[in-house]
């Protein structure tokens, strides 16, 4: 059996497939940029617009996980580990992104999500539940689009903790090298501080755990209790469509000729991440866009992968290896992030209950 065919058998297929459209990663961020940025001057109270863009960011955590929903309780929280973060590293905020510290701004900003806006309210149970639906989910990606340089470098750190902890030898070189690494593989979909600012930036993040050289130098279970007691854990949420898209984009170039052009290779990457948006191979739609493999081609190039060479089948093979690596620490981060939801929802309904 072949690994597609084996692959093919043993994912779970979808009734639909969704289909990227490209204005809403284009034309609909930019809009979200101008109006955040200017409109509050002139007309104060349309700063609650503001309000989708950290819990958003949290719903798209459980897009196609084991959590389908958000409960009102963990989305609280979950919030609030986004502004904690986000005071830490002195990111300046509006009014209306601090009214989310209370539970009733948490609330307003879900109900005002739930009328017409790409979150769905499920009532009737005990309790509402709130969910992105497949069909919004384009939508809620500007959302995020329009936020996620806030919360670009904490992602970079959870997933080379995550490689750090697999890596076999002296894991903080690791840690630090999988860092600069990773950053250099987005910089084609996004602006980093110059290598120096950026390495700082990451030290000073790692230096709000106690001792954090030592535990990552150890490895293993101390890497592990270094990214459980880390908030939020967002890769994920923040990076999965643009290294899925780089995925599909090696993929296609392990049987393509080597000075393929830019139009055939876009044209090959569509249809195979169609099929494997079908397949459910890739978690986000969002990850079979023109515009994201026009980036995943610069990484290639990048990469050298775009050159007659004698070992290329065989560095594209590698190359393809090593996304799929990172996707892995992804899905353990992911992982952890989900175990520190059920936790989150525990702790609520015993407090609950105790006060019943």
């Amino acid at each position: 059996m072949s690994e597609f065919t084996e692959r093919l058998l043993t994912s779970p297929r979808k009734d639909a497939n969704d289909r990227f459209r490209l204005i809403w990663l284009i034309v609909i961020p930019l809009i979200a940029i101008l109006f955040q940025v200017y409109v509050p001057r002139y007309i104060a109270f349309l700063s609650y617009l503001e309000l989708p863009l950290l819990i958003t960011v949290h719903f798209a955590l459980a897009r196609r996980s084991p959590i389908a929903a958000v409960f009102y309780g963990m989305s609280i929280g979950l919030v609030q580990d986004s502004l904690d973060y986000l005071e830490r590293k002195q990111t300046p905020m509006t009014n209306s992104a601090l009214r989310l510290r209370t539970a009733d701004g948490v609330r307003a900003a879900l109900d005002a999500l739930s009328n017409g806006h790409p979150i769905t309210c499920v009532e009737g149970g005990r309790e509402p539940v709130w969910r992105i639906a497949p069909e919004d989910e384009h939508q809620a990606a500007f959302y995020r689009n329009t936020l996620i340089d806030a919360f670009l470098e904490t992602s970079i750190v959870e997933l080379a903790l995550a490689y750090a902890a697999r890596a076999e030898g002296n894991r903080l070189e690791a840690f630090w090298s999988q860092t600069m690494h990773l950053r250099d593989l987005l910089k084609f979909d996004f602006y980093f501080a110059d290598s120096a600012a950026f390495r700082e930036h990451v030290a000073e993040e790692m230096s709000w755990h106690g001792d954090w050289e030592a535990h990552v130098a150890a490895g293993g279970d101390e890497i592990n209790v270094l990214l459980r007691a880390k908030k939020p854990l967002i890769a994920g949420a923040m990076l999965r469509p643009f290294f899925e898209a780089y995925e599909i984009v090696s993929d296609v170039l392990r049987d393509a000729p080597a000075e393929i052009d830019e139009k055939d290779l876009t044209k090959k990457a569509l249809g195979v991440g169609r099929q494997y948006a079908a397949q459910d191979r890739v978690r986000s739609n969002e990850a079979v866009s023109a515009l994201l493999f026009a980036t995943a081609r610069q990484v290639a190039a990048d990469q050298h992968l775009l050159e007659p060479a004698a070992d290329l089948d065989e560095r594209r093979t590698a190359f393809r290896d090593e996304l799929r690596g990172i996707l892995g620490d992804m899905d353990t981060v992911e992982q952890i992030s989900r175990e520190q939801f059920y936790a989150r929802e525990v702790a609520r309904r015993i407090v609950r209950g105790q006060s019943a």
